[in-house]
């Protein structure tokens, strides 16, 4: 008879100390945000994604013809019988890279906050998808942008890249350690 040995999973604290923070210092993502400071950063972004929300031209030059994260969302929602969510399950645009959960739980609330929306506004898409497939990567992408020094496109693969060990770095907090 066999011996079968059952490796237990490695829990996600030693990945992140084993694997993603020295892969993250290699690549230059952050280790310390300033959160504070993330809400700063996105109302200084108010008005370049008030015109992306507003432009229902579907003009192809226009800010959402021009916006990666627009014409992808888009052309997943005009596939036949396949919603965005579907198509998006496994994928990490809807995550805000490096930033993590805690960062995306303050560019969804500075978003709402600042920006005019309405179903009209977002369609073919509705808010929440346009929040979250076009706004909150938008946003990131800028804020590591700025971070890293990097052009859009490079932006975008940190974006893409980061995202575990963001979610695992700076994993939402818990409102229940704040009462």
């Amino acid at each position: 008879m066999a011996l079968t040995v059952v490796k237990a999973p490695i829990c996600a604290q030693h990945r992140l100390e084993r694997d993603l923070i020295p892969k993250a210092q290699y690549f230059g993502w952050k280790e310390v945000i300033d959160f504070q400071d993330v809400e700063r950063r996105v109302e200084s972004m108010a008005s370049f994604l008030q015109t992306l929300v507003d432009d229902t031209s579907g003009d192809a030059n226009g800010p959402r013809g021009t916006n990666f994260f627009w014409t992808n969302a888009v052309k997943v929602t005009n596939k036949a019988n396949v919603g965005l969510a579907g198509n998006f399950s496994n994928s990490h645009f809807t995550q805000p890279g490096y930033y993590g959960e805690q960062g995306q739980q303050i560019i969804h609330h500075t978003l709402l906050r600042v920006l005019k929306m309405s179903n009209e506004t977002a369609l073919p898409l509705t808010v929440l998808q346009l929040i979250s497939f076009v706004l909150m990567p938008e946003v990131a992408t800028r804020l590591i942008m700025d971070d890293m020094r990097i052009d859009y496109a490079k932006a975008i693969e940190n974006l893409l890249a980061s995202s575990t060990y963001g979610a695992l770095m700076f994993p939402a907090e818990d409102s229940a350690e704040d009462s």
